[in-house]
């Protein structure tokens, strides 16, 4: 191979650890199409946590509602976008777990969306979560920071390099207990 592309610099970093030397890496981040407005969320409005990521094992779910499971009374309503047949046996204990924990009315699993869809559900949105336990790059975090979400996620992979300082609040991936405290 003469090159390889990647999407931050973390990889990079992780391939040149593993032998690929630097000057055979090309760093290209991502872009995002710019917002052109962001819903106005009314303080009295129930806050709406989105997450938008595949249900596989990876992306955390399990640590969402987990996380979810332990804010009690709390008002808040959470939408997960994203594939529920590429893990199906995932997506169904996902479910399953969320109705075990007495949330399963305030979690709501949409799947995969459309463009239009998805824009919609982020300017709708008030908070952006990713409980993942790894990212390359995170995609979708830029996505929410192109919206002007407050950003909840982890330290997995990329993510601390994807979400600027003061952008959001990362914890330890797997950590529910620190993740339903952010």
């Amino acid at each position: 191979m003469r090159g390889v592309i990647v999407t931050s610099q973390f990889t990079s970093r992780r391939l040149q650890r593993i032998g690929l030397e630097r000057n055979r890496i090309r760093v290209v981040l991502p872009g995002t199409d710019p917002v052109v407005q962001r819903a106005n969320q009314l303080s009295t409005e129930l806050p709406r946590l989105l997450v938008v990521g595949s249900l596989i094992p990876r992306k955390g779910h399990d640590v969402l509602i987990r996380a979810l499971g332990t804010l009690g009374m709390q008002s808040w309503h959470c939408v997960c976008a994203g594939s529920l047949d590429r893990d199906r046996r995932f997506a169904e204990q996902i479910m399953t777990q969320a109705g075990e924990a007495g949330i399963g009315e305030r979690v709501e699993f949409v799947g995969e969306c459309n463009r239009s869809t998805l824009e919609q559900l982020y300017a709708g949105a008030s908070i952006f979560v990713l409980p993942s336990y790894y990212e390359g790059y995170g995609m979708v975090l830029a996505e929410a920071l192109a919206y002007g979400l407050p950003i909840v996620s982890t330290t997995g992979g990329a993510i601390p390099e994807t979400v600027p300082a003061g952008a959001g609040i990362l914890v330890a991936p797997g950590d529910h207990l620190a993740l339903a405290n952010a």
